[in-house]
């Protein structure tokens, strides 16, 4: 049913659900970085059309709180009106800045106890959860690396149900709170297994390079443990930015 404040607002009730919404994702209802109910949900919640609904999203389009993706939905990036200023260098950026075509396949994206020692790393209990995405990235249609990352979930509550296709992870540190502002990079040598080869477009026991970075936000807390296993274009060296 609708709001009671909704139907004493004397506002045109697109506005009037457009505040609502925003209030909610002010709120914490609607968390930056994933996507709001559907239409027909919205629709359902506040007993009216999904054309009044879609004029109240169009607002907060606008406002730059929301934005649509084609075929996914609508998703919160930000919890009032600003200007984004964020300047994420995940893949996809820099491919982007390159002039290239990027793409990221999911190849696993679950959720499992952080165990002794991802509990360390990001100092919280064994217990507690961590989320694991390990991703296929291509350039220009040809696979660059398999990246392997490792979050804690209770520093990003819903990474769990990112959807990597709309947001990458250094944007969604961002809307989080948490801009990536230093890396760590260590760079090594190995052997590519019969899947990873698979993957890359290689063949079993060429040599790979192993890129591990950690991240840090300005107060020096750990955002993210990657690993990535490359066969293009890496050097040996350790990285500080």
């Amino acid at each position: 049913m609708i709001n009671n404040n909704i139907a004493a607002h004397r506002l045109p009730l697109y506005l009037a659900i457009r505040q609502q919404i925003r209030a909610d994702i002010a709120a914490g209802v609607y968390e930056k970085g994933l996507a709001l109910p559907s239409e027909n949900m919205l629709a359902e919640r506040f007993n009216t059309t999904r054309l009044t609904i879609r004029k109240a999203i169009d607002e907060l389009v606008e406002e730059g709180i929301i934005i649509r993706v084609q075929g996914r939905g609508v998703f919160v990036v930000a919890d009032e009106i600003l200007e984004h200023t964020t300047n994420p260098r995940g893949f996809r950026k820099q491919s982007t800045d390159e002039k290239r075509t990027a793409s990221v396949r999911v190849l696993e994206h679950r959720v499992r106890p952080a165990g002794p020692y991802y509990s360390q790393l990001f100092n919280i209990t064994p217990d507690d959860k961590v989320c694991c995405i390990r991703r296929l990235n291509s350039l220009d249609g040809i696979p660059q690396t398999i990246e392997q990352t490792v979050v804690s979930c209770s520093l990003f509550p819903g990474v769990e149900e990112l959807d990597l296709a709309v947001f990458s992870l250094y944007e969604f540190f961002s809307m989080r709170g948490h801009t990536v502002m230093q890396t760590y990079e260590t760079i090594d040598l190995a052997e590519l297994s019969a899947r990873q080869a698979q993957l890359l477009q290689a063949k079993p026991l060429d040599p790979a390079l192993i890129l591990t970075c950690k991240s840090f936000d300005k107060n020096g807390i750990l955002l993210e443990l990657a690993t990535s296993v490359s066969i293009r274009d890496a050097a040996v060296l350790t990285v500080r930015i």
